[in-house]
Order: C-alpha cells, then structure tokens, then sequence
C-alpha cells in the first residue's frame, strides 16, 4: 500500500499545484477558475485529481456559499506547493536575466505606509537611482509574496511580519500620533495619555500588522481602542477626522496634514511601529543593493531625530 502511495505521488504536475494556490487563495472553485481563466470544472478537476494522487483531502467541503477551508493535509501541501512554485518563478526570471545579458536592476517594493522614508532614502542614493527598480504595492503582505517568489530584491515593510524565509533590517521607529481638528479639547493639551485615547471615537488604517500589534496592546492593558472606523487610505482616515467623526490614529511618517488638524504625541509607554528592509535570507546583497541598505539605515537614523507628519503651510 505505501509503494502504491509513493508512486501516485509521482503523478503529481504543476497545474495541480496552480489549482491548489489558486483556490487555497481565493477560498472558491468559481473564485480560482476566474483568476486562471479555466472553467470551474477543470479547476474542480485538477484538485480531486491531486487529491486522488495524494490519497488525502485538501479541502473541507460544504454545502452553501460558505468558503472554502482547507483541511490539515491541504495546509501541509500548500506550503510546499507554494515554495515549489516560487522556486520556479525564480528559475524563470534568472533564465531571462541570462538570455537579455542585461545587468538586471534591483527591485526595490515600497507601500504607501512607509511614507517620507522612501523618498529620503532615494535623494541619497543620487546616481544610483538609475540602477532601481521601484515597484509599490498595497499592502505589506503583498510585499512579501512578491520577496519570496524573488520576484523582489527588497522591499520596504512594517514589523512584524509573517512567517516565511525573510531577513529584516530595522530602520526606523515610527511612533504613533493622534490627529484632531484644531478646535477639539483632546487637542489642548501637549500629548495624548493611554486613557484619553480609550475615551475617543478612533479612526485608523486598515490591514495594518503594527497598527493590529498596538491594539492588542493596550487591549491587554485594559485600554482597548473605541475604533469606530478602519479606512483604506490615510486620506480617508484624515477627511473623517476633519468632519469630526473623531481623532485619527496614525504612524507619524504617514502624512502631511492640512492647517485645520494637529498632530499630538502619544504616551511613550505605547509602542511605536518599526520599519525595515526586508530580503530572502537565501539571496546574497550585491553591492547596489547593500548601498541601498546602508542608505536606509543612515536615513532611517536621522529621521527619529524630527517628526515628518506636522501641519502643512
């Protein structure tokens, strides 16, 4: 019976690995067929298929619009399933490197929440900005996909950060400020106690993992937050605030506010974010991509010397 096993697994291809992270992601056969531009049947197909060939179930299956979970033997799977790949990814993008005989430029990510940090970092980079690669995403997570699948050299991330093979440079701890329209009471005063942030109506970022950190902090601390809004954007987060919803929450590098908000200090006993560098701990630095690093540290080191998010004008 286990040779029977072990050669099944010999029949094990690609596109039932594809069909894995697909549905694995988007949690629905319909979801993934959509994404690969397969039919929901074939989708559906290559998953029993592999799991046949596996002899265990991936997925828990319902009935109803529930989403798709995957069982203990699908968790186990797709993580290989999903380094298989990206070491395939990275085959691919190394082949073409060889075939254009180009030195390749560094790819550097970056993601609207890291703020005045990146611009900083490149002013001193001077020249060598023609040799990089600047590719922004929307989250940080994203980010990280894209630094396990080689599909970045580096890319510039919140701590703390998932699982997976990552080396991390801190650069720089952001504290958190609270923004309120001018004329509020909160604003009054020089900076904003644990206890006076736990009586405000907060608004903030969403999918945020440093923003996630600190609310489990003060949660503990028996001053969980009244957030009475997550937004996508700091701007959002900022016009809510001006039409008095009530006092953001946000990292000082994040934004330049306009003359009607001030920004107020938090209590140093909350814990601020930290921003760093993130790599494959696999994939060596070559000399562009360690004067990138250096640069970072130095900018990130001058930085905690000043605020960045102040009013405008």
């Amino acid at each position: 019976m286990a040779g029977t096993r072990e050669s099944n697994w010999h029949g094990v291809e690609l596109r039932h690995l594809i069909a894995l992270r697909a549905v694995a992601a988007e949690r629905s056969f319909s979801a993934a067929a959509r994404t690969l531009g397969y039919t929901q049947s074939a989708v559906s197909g290559q998953v029993l298929a592999l799991e046949r060939l596996i002899g265990a179930r991936l997925f828990v299956r319902v009935r109803g619009t529930r989403p798709l979970e995957l069982t203990e033997e699908g968790k186990v799977l797709l993580g290989h399933a999903t380094a298989m790949l990206a070491r395939l990814e990275v085959a691919q993008s190394e082949l073409a490197s060889v075939e254009s005989q180009l030195p390749p430029a560094l790819r550097v990510g970056t993601f609207w929440a890291v703020g005045a940090l990146v611009p900083a970092v490149f002013r001193r980079l001077e020249g060598g900005i023609a040799q990089v690669e600047l590719h922004e995403e929307g989250s940080a997570d994203a980010l990280l996909d894209s630094i396990e699948r080689r599909r970045l050299d580096l890319a510039f991330t919140t701590l703390p950060v998932r699982e997976g093979p990552f080396e991390l440079v801190p650069l720089y701890r952001d504290p958190y400020t609270v923004v309120a329209r001018r004329g509020d009471r909160i604003a009054a005063g020089a900076t904003v106690t644990i206890d006076e942030l736990a009586a405000q109506r907060v608004l903030t970022l969403s999918g945020c993992r440093s923003q996630a950190s600190l609310e489990l902090v003060l949660e503990a601390r028996g001053r969980p937050l009244d957030v009475c809004k997550r937004l996508d954007t700091v701007s959002s987060v900022l016009a809510f605030v001006a039409n008095g919803f009530g006092v953001g929450l946000l990292p000082t590098l994040a934004a330049e506010l306009p003359p009607s908000l001030t920004a107020l200090p938090l209590d140093p006993r909350i814990p601020s974010r930290v921003i760093a560098l993130a790599r494959h701990r696999d994939a060596p630095l070559d000399e562009v991509a360690q004067r990138l690093v250096d640069v970072a540290v130095d900018v990130g080191s001058a930085l905690e010397h000043g605020p960045v998010l102040q009013a405008a004008g």
